[in-house]
């Protein structure tokens, strides 16, 4: 059971679950408010292989010209982070 407080009643439908993998980045059928998850993908998608060709296909200019404009040494930081720490393991 998903649950999210409806602050904006125009918005409520609007978001929408990706799911990355090693394979690929996908949006799935099911939203945010949707009473059941699914992970299935939405059919007729461009692949993407990752999170960073999907976010310059479907991002806003403004997430597109904040990944350009991220500095090096944050990217680096948070790879090096996410190697230690295992976050994704524990999943």
């Amino acid at each position: 059971m998903q649950i999210r407080e409806a602050v904006d009643k125009k918005r409520q439908g609007k978001f929408q679950l990706i799911n990355v993998s090693t394979q690929r980045a996908t949006l799935l059928k099911c939203t945010e408010v949707s009473p059941e998850y699914s992970a299935e993908p939405i059919l007729g998608m461009q692949f993407h292989p990752d999170l960073f060709t999907f976010n310059m296909s479907y991002g806003s200019s403004d997430a597109r010209r904040h990944t350009y404009n991220m500095k090096y040494k944050l990217v680096e930081t948070v790879f090096e982070l996410l190697q230690e720490v295992k976050l994704f393991s524990f999943s």
